[in-house]
């Protein structure tokens, strides 16, 4: 079920097609306590864009990684919430990427399981499948508006990608590529590379709930140490779980003597900043805005 025309969808290029991405009539999926949608719905009113969000609710995603649910719950609770969208003619966008990779997974299981979809459909009736979207997808959609609404130079700004795993790597050829950098050079900053970009950041959730202290090394030596020595200002995720594993890696390091800390921003949240959003508005503090180097646009 691909998005229609009052979705207004975009098409973006895929490892093997092109994907249509609503960009107008959402409705914010997947809302938790670390994934917080303040930037986000900021850029959509600027936009003048409908959009409506869920009310947070406990993970999903990490209830079903720690065997707290079953894929069966996981599916109709997914099911229930984009019906409830759809319902108001609004098009599910999820906020968390990990939600969002095990909606393509779920997604597939219902597709070919027969067994798994007779299961689910005792809990939920009809089988609602619309196309998986990550708010991540919506920004890059948007970018040629976007860039209207710029009011900081970020040409000085360094930053470092986070892409998020199950985003990127869950059915690789249904997600846009290069989708970060091309989000962060569209609006005017300089994304750098260290070798260690494509890895998780530590946050996978088995691994970091059943070995934290691997997963704070993981993200001190492989994420942060590079990405400072990469000359960057910051580190940008797609997600607010990366953002608060990178941000307590941060203290760690500084437990470990180690000043390798860096202000982490989710996507939403720089391209709020970029396009003048007050900090607070971002969900971010004044301070963090003044210790980047940004620049006041000049007009004309």
């Amino acid at each position: 079920m691909n998005p229609s025309t009052e979705h207004r969808p975009t098409a973006l290029p895929t490892a093997s097609a092109e994907k249509p991405v609503p960009t107008d009539r959402l409705y914010l999926t997947s809302v938790c306590s670390l994934n917080d949608p303040s930037a986000f719905l900021w850029l959509q009113q600027r936009l003048d864009r409908s959009v409506e969000s869920a009310q947070p609710s406990a993970c999903n995603a990490l209830k079903l990684s720690l065997g707290l649910i079953t894929p069966e719950e996981f599916a109709a609770a997914w099911i229930n919430e984009v019906s409830r969208a759809l319902e108001k003619g609004l098009y599910p966008v999820s906020l968390c990427a990990h939600c969002y990779g095990f909606q393509k997974l779920i997604k597939r299981r219902l597709l070919e399981e027969e067994a798994f979809s007779s299961k689910v459909k005792e809990k939920v009736g009809e089988l609602v499948l619309p196309q998986t979207v990550h708010y991540s997808e919506v920004l890059l959609a948007q970018l040629e508006e976007l860039k209207k609404l710029i009011a900081l130079d970020a040409s000085e700004v360094k930053v470092a990608l986070q892409p998020a795993c199950r985003a990127r790597n869950v059915e690789p050829s249904d997600y846009p590529t290069e989708l970060l950098r091309r989000l962060v050079e569209g609006l005017g900053a300089r994304a750098v590379y260290h070798p260690y970009e494509e890895e998780c950041c530590g946050y996978g959730f088995n691994h970091f709930c059943q070995a934290p202290e691997l997963a704070d090394s993981q993200a001190v030596y492989r994420k942060l140490k590079p990405a400072k020595e990469a000359g960057a200002h910051l580190v940008l995720t797609q997600d607010g779980a990366c953002s608060a594993t990178l941000t307590r890696a941060g203290r760690t390091a500084r437990g470990l003597g180690l000043e390798l800390s860096l202000p982490v921003l989710t996507d939403a949240q720089f391209t709020a900043l970029v396009c003048g959003a007050p900090a607070g508005e971002a969900g971010l503090g004044e301070e963090l805005l003044k210790a980047l180097p940004f620049k006041r646009r000049q007009e004309g």
